[in-house]
């Protein structure tokens, strides 16, 4: 049985639109010891949960009797279907190298490293799970990425900055509309083409607003975009 239902932040609620997943195709591996599973259909803000029961081989042995759930918070237009693979462990699969990916997402609008203005920063792709046509690659200096972005109102809002690092964390400086706000740690996120999220909550104005990561006087991580989340109305 395969279906999904709306993410709810308390655990042990109930389940809401709960929609059966068709089955696309089931592949063995040659040693007959995985099973991949390809859902036809996966959904944002959902969970997706595979329960595989009373399966049996040829002879009759006992093959899998087992339950996967899986939390999808967002999707990557213009990529290859995820599969949730059903082999002792749920995976994603990585958004293709090369391909240009938009972001869907309710939260806030997303701003690409194609939109910002680069200051000695690289642009590349040679890491694949960015979203957009490629990511900005900081190195040694005084290097910069800054975003114009636009609020609606005036008010604290929050900035969540996508990126990828190795096992140690590299440290930028955020500076909004020209005056220092922290120094942003960045955590290793364990390697170049696993990306994770770092969030921020900044004060902004009403209309344009400058978002800037600066190097700290060290090499910086690979940074893929930009999310803006503004200021709630009262």
């Amino acid at each position: 049985l395969y279906y999904y239902y709306k993410y709810h932040k308390t655990y042990g609620s109930p389940q809401i639109d709960v929609s059966p997943v068709k089955v696309k195709s089931i592949e063995v591996s040659k040693d007959g010891k995985v099973v991949d599973i390809h859902l036809e259909e996966l959904k944002a803000w959902h969970i997706h949960e595979v329960n595989i029961k009373g399966l049996k081989s040829v002879d009759g042995t006992s093959l899998a009797n087992s339950n996967f759930a899986y939390t999808l918070n967002r999707l990557l237009e213009n990529t290859p279907a995820d599969p949730l693979h059903a082999s002792g462990t749920t995976q994603r699969k990585k958004a293709s190298s090369g391909k240009p990916a938009k972001v869907i997402d309710p939260r806030g609008k997303v701003y690409q490293v194609a939109d910002a203005k680069l200051k000695g920063v690289k642009t590349s792709n040679s890491h694949d799970g960015y979203t957009g046509t490629g990511y900005a690659d900081f190195n040694t200096g005084n290097e910069s990425i800054e975003w114009d972005i636009k609020s609606a109102r005036e008010g604290q809002g929050e900035i969540v900055i996508r990126y990828a690092l190795g096992a140690s964390a590299r440290p930028l400086n955020l500076i909004v509309n020209g005056e220092k706000h922290s120094l942003l740690r960045f955590p290793g996120t364990g390697g170049w083409s696993d990306w994770k999220e770092i969030a921020a909550r900044v004060e902004l104005q009403k209309g344009r607003n400058s978002i800037v990561l600066v190097t700290n006087g060290a090499s910086g991580g690979n940074i893929d975009h930009l999310q803006f989340i503004g200021p709630k109305s009262d």
